[in-house]
Order: C-alpha cells, then sequence, then structure tokens
C-alpha cells in the first residue's frame, strides 16, 4: 500500500465496525464480529481483515482517506498483532495531512521488540516531508548499521544523497544495499540509473543485466537496459565525431527560470535541479541532450550553447517549450 512517496473503507466496512462495536453491548450470549471471527479460527480473522485491507486501499486511491482510514483500522481489530497493517495505518493517515496521528502509529511499531524495519523507513520518510533529513538520516543510518541490516534504508540514504548531488555517494549507498541481498532487484536498478547520469554506461549495464535477470520478462527492465545501450552508442559516437553535448533545464515561466538558475550559478548541483525542477522530458537524465552538432537544434538553444565554454551557464533564454537554463557540457 505504500512507496518512496503514497498512500491508500467504504460504507460498508463503517457498518461492519459500527455493527461489531453494537454486538459487544447486546445481550449475554452474542457475540461481537471479532469474536465470532476468532472462534472461527485465525484464517477467518485474516480473510475479513483482507477485505477490509483492499476496501481502505481503494478508497484512498479514490483520496477517500477518512473513510479508508476507519476501514484500516477495522483490520488492525482483526490482527490487532500484523505490525504491517499498523505502518499502512500511518502511511494513510500521513496521506490525509493528520503527520501527529501518523507519527504516532508508525513509533508505536518502530519501538515495539522485534524491531520492524518498515516501520522505521515509514518514520524516516515522513521525516523528510517535514523537511528533517538529518533525522531521517539517523533512522536510516541504524537500520542500514543495526543487527539485521535493511536493503531498503540503504536505498532511502542513496536518494537521499542524489537529492544533494552527491551522485557517487549515492552508488555506495545501491551498492550496500545489493551487497546486502544480491536479489534485490532495486538496488540494482537504482544503481544503474545513477551509474547512466554518470556517463559510466558499461557499469549502468552490468547492473540492469542483474536486474533483468533477476526480473526476466518484465518489459520496464529490459526498456531501461536498451535506454542505457542506446546512450552508450550515443555517447561513443559523438565522442569520436567531437559534437557538443549539453544539459537543459526548461522551467515554465521566466521567474522560476531566473531563480533556478541563480541556484546553480550559486553552487548548486545542475543536474539535482534539473531531476527535481526542470518540466523538460530530459528531466529523469538530468537535462542530458546527448550529443549535437549546431544545425541539428534550433537556434534558439543552438546560438548560445555554441557561445558557451565547457562548464558555461546560459543565461536564461525563451525556447518554445517555455524558459530555459543550459549547461555546456563539453
Amino acid at each position: 500500500m505504500l512507496t518512496n512517496a503514497g498512500s491508500r473503507i467504504c460504507r460498508a466496512a463503517v457498518i461492519a465496525v459500527s455493527l461489531a462495536a453494537g454486538l459487544l453491548c447486546a445481550p449475554a450470549g452474542a457475540q461481537s464480529l471479532m469474536e465470532r471471527a476468532a472462534a472461527q479460527g485465525q484464517s477467518a480473522a485474516r480473510d475479513s481483515a483482507r477485505s477490509l485491507y483492499l476496501r481502505a486501499a481503494r478508497l484512498a486511491q479514490q483520496g477517500r482517506y477518512g473513510t479508508a482510514i476507519e476501514a484500516m483500522r477495522g483490520a488492525i481489530d482483526y490482527l490487532p498483532n500484523d505490525p504491517q497493517l499498523k505502518v499502512d495505518l500511518g502511511v494513510l493517515l500521513a496521506a490525509s495531512g493528520d503527520m501527529p496521528g501518523a507519527r504516532a502509529a508508525l513509533e508505536d511499531v518502530a519501538g515495539g521488540t522485534p524491531v520492524y524495519p518498515p516501520a522505521i523507513l515509514q518514520l524516516a520518510d515522513l521525516a523528510v516531508s517535514e523537511g528533517d533529513t538529518a533525522r531521517a538520516v539517523t533512522l536510516l543510518e541504524g537500520l542500514v548499521d543495526g543487527d539485521v541490516a535493511y536493503p531498503p534504508a540503504s536505498v532511502r540514504l542513496g536518494d537521499l544523497a542524489q537529492a544533494t548531488g552527491n551522485r557517487e555517494g549515492a552508488a555506495d549507498h545501491y551498492r550496500r544495499a545489493i551487497a546486502t541481498d544480491l536479489d534485490y532487484i532495486d538496488g540494482h536498478l537504482r544503481l544503474g540509473a545513477v551509474l547512466v547520469i554518470m556517463d559510466r554506461y558499461d557499469e549502468a549495464i552490468q547492473a540492469f543485466d542483474r536486474a533483468l535477470t533477476l526480473a526476466p520478462g518484465v518489459p520496464n527492465v529490459a526498456d531501461i537496459r536498451s535506454l542505457a545501450v542506446q546512450r552508450k552508442l550515443d555517447n561513443d559516437e559523438g565522442m569520436a565525431q567531437r559534437k557538443m553535448r549539453a544539459r537543459i533545464i526548461v522551467l515554465a515561466n521566466e521567474r522560476e527560470a531566473e531563480e533556478v538558475r541563480g541556484l546553480v550559478v550559486g553552487g548548486a548541483d545542475f543536474i539535482t535541479l534539473a531531476v527535481t525542477r526542470s518540466i523538460h522530458p530530459t528531466a529523469d537524465v538530468g537535462g542530458d541532450l546527448g550529443f549535437f552538432e549546431r544545425g541539428e537544434m534550433i537556434p534558439a538553444f543552438a546560438d548560445p550553447t555554441s557561445a558557451l565554454r565547457p562548464g558555461g551557464i546560459s543565461p536564461v533564454i525563451r525556447i518554445p517549450s517555455g524558459w530555459a537554463i543550459i549547461l555546456r557540457v563539453n
């Protein structure tokens, strides 16, 4: 029900919860739904919890968080010792905007014995969403250095490193995730992606090959590997023909573009800003336009790029898709 960013009972679920509460006050001999489920065995309780969980997921996808939260709590009533249900409740509370409630729900699970890493991971994500990156790093490092190493924590640390432009550090975190679990597909994919941005194509392709071995037949993995291969070919050709190469950040308005250019000139990482701020299709690869000759680009772009020295940053320029800042790479 969750991911590095997300969330997820219907009227029937509310009725079921209300009915259960009402039966608790019934005459002697009457049983609540929970008591009846327990009498029927664990499988019945699990089936009931699963039904409510799925309702919660559907309603959360519709943005109906209040009802989804009620359903998730109903699922927890059936399986009160299931820590993942409580983690997902925390995620729903966060999605609804109830950050204190989310934090309390997650800390309740995180403080249990044994340690439940997904709860701590979500607490770290919550800290990031509130701007407390230092706390997030502390929580994640506790998972990485703890008695039970947890690969997703290393991946989150890698993502945070990338957000600051520290791609080499990010790659090290992704490698640590893989070292903990050689079959951790997300680690291989993240490593491959950051290596592509770093122009280390052979290493990136090896990472994607491993992911493809672990997930044969998954179209997205094969497509990502093909993209890396094509970028390597384009890079080799561009270098051989001594073509220009540039990166671009495109914003919707001039004011925002001037703001971002000011950040770049002040020392901010161009690639990170391209990933996080650009509306251009190349944002996912750090604004990389690859190699080209002057005549292959429109004059509004080619002229200011040609005028730059390697490493130079253009002024804000107007192009058909918005307002752009260009970094000449070579």
